[in-house]
């Protein structure tokens, strides 16, 4: 039988808001940093650098699909003919649904798709405004 221990549960709870509050003060205190040393502008620029760059890479990968469907379409229906009894008609609906498919997929997971963009491109920008928030960390100490 399961037997609930609700002082548990109240001090389980309890830590996690601790922990939220603690989480924000640091969030809040790094906006203040941010206004504090100016560094507005390098986060300004990366926002949009990356909202741009998440809306081309996106548009790209769908648009790259949309040029390969009617090649790979006919190519495809054409060797599967030789192996299965079906109409080119319905083998072009069948070939179709599977690049709707992908299609989709690649709208639904579009932010774990960019995130791996995101790191690669932005790793080097990163750094810099790391180093430089390190650096004014240390000047202030």
């Amino acid at each position: 039988m399961l037997k609930i221990n609700f002082r548990d549960i109240k001090q389980i709870v309890l830590q996690y808001e601790n922990i939220a509050i603690d989480t924000l003060s640091i969030y809040f205190n790094a906006h203040q940093f941010i206004k504090k040393h100016n560094l507005k502008k390098y986060f300004l620029i990366s926002g949009i650098a990356f909202l741009l760059l998440f809306t081309i890479t996106i548009k790209s990968l769908l648009y790259g699909v949309d040029y390969i469907q009617e090649p790979i379409s006919q190519k495809l229906t054409q060797l599967l003919q030789r192996f299965i009894n079906l109409k080119p008609d319905d083998l072009s609906k069948g070939i179709s649904a599977l690049f709707w498919l992908l299609k989709t997929t690649i709208e639904s997971n579009k932010d774990a798709i960019f995130s791996g963009v995101f790191l690669i491109i932005g790793t080097p920008f990163f750094s810099f405004i790391s180093s430089k928030t390190e650096e004014l960390a240390i000047a202030k100490n």
